[in-house]
């Protein structure tokens, strides 16, 4: 006979929490909702684009499929809003997944901005260095002036003769160990980074370079991570004009210069 299993409530806790109620229904929200290119067992390596782009006339995530054709089976992406006036209007996969890499290949900064781009990565990355040394030399400056003030107090404690004033003595000499110690932590954990700039920096700008190259080396995976770190929202789709207002992440608005910075602020056009 198995242990029962029991709920508790949800209730108040008694302690500080590490994160706000707020950030924990924000959290909670979005991991109900999931995110726009979510992971489902039904998107499977035929089709990578399913889930991430979305019908641009009635915004529902466009499924697909493989239609049975005369001699054989044809792959298609459709909308399956029931109402929506595209509902069930096929789009050849080659053409909306064509017109995707397309998309991608534009996302290409120019040599000027990546330079301007790298400078500026470089120029925080020194500061924040500097910024890292001068918070732990600060710790360790501190916790060598509370080893100074330990080794006076243990030389008053030696010739004091007042038991109560040892008894105090020792109190004080423990809390500044204690404090002592706290300080060497900080200055510990405010150590050198563990890879260097320019291994860092070369790994991502190396995707946002060049993304199209990660999306056509094939891999499932590695297309939708594509999708994730390239869009901040669904991608959507006209029959006639193709992708329509396409929200980039951060770190491509951050590029600006994209080739193809113009299609990005183009008006919807018609659906």
């Amino acid at each position: 006979m198995s242990a029962p299993k029991w709920r508790v409530s949800r209730r108040d806790g008694h302690h500080q929490g590490i994160i706000s109620r707020a950030t924990f229904e924000r959290i909670r929200q979005h991991l109900n909702e999931g995110v726009y290119a979510p992971t489902r067992e039904d998107i499977k390596a035929d089709f990578p684009l399913r889930g991430a782009v979305c019908c641009a006339s009635c915004k529902t995530p466009l499924t697909a499929g493989w239609c049975k054709g005369k001699y054989k089976k044809y792959p298609y992406y459709f909308c399956r809003k029931r109402g929506c006036d595209l509902y069930g209007k096929m789009i050849a996969r080659n053409k909306i997944e064509g017109a995707f890499i397309k998309l991608l290949a534009e996302l290409r900064p120019s040599e000027t901005m990546f330079e301007l781009v790298r400078a500026m990565f470089k120029d925080a990355w020194t500061q924040r260095t500097a910024q890292i040394n001068d918070t732990a030399r600060t710790f360790r400056t501190q916790a060598v002036e509370i080893e100074q003030s330990i080794d006076e107090i243990i030389d008053l404690a030696a010739n004091a003769k007042n038991p109560r004033l040892i008894a105090r003595y020792e109190s004080k000499i423990e809390k500044l160990e204690m404090e002592k110690l706290v300080l060497q932590e900080k200055a510990q954990n405010y150590r050198k980074p563990e890879h260097t700039f320019e291994q860092l920096f070369e790994l991502c700008m190396r995707f946002l370079s060049n993304p199209c190259k990660l999306w056509e080396s094939g891999r499932f995976e590695m297309q939708r991570l594509v999708l994730r770190l390239t869009f901040s929202e669904h991608l959507q789709y006209c029959r006639k004009n193709g992708f329509l207002n396409t929200e980039l992440s951060l770190p491509f608005k951050a590029l600006g210069g994209v080739s193809g910075a113009q299609m990005w602020n183009g008006a919807a056009g018609e659906i």
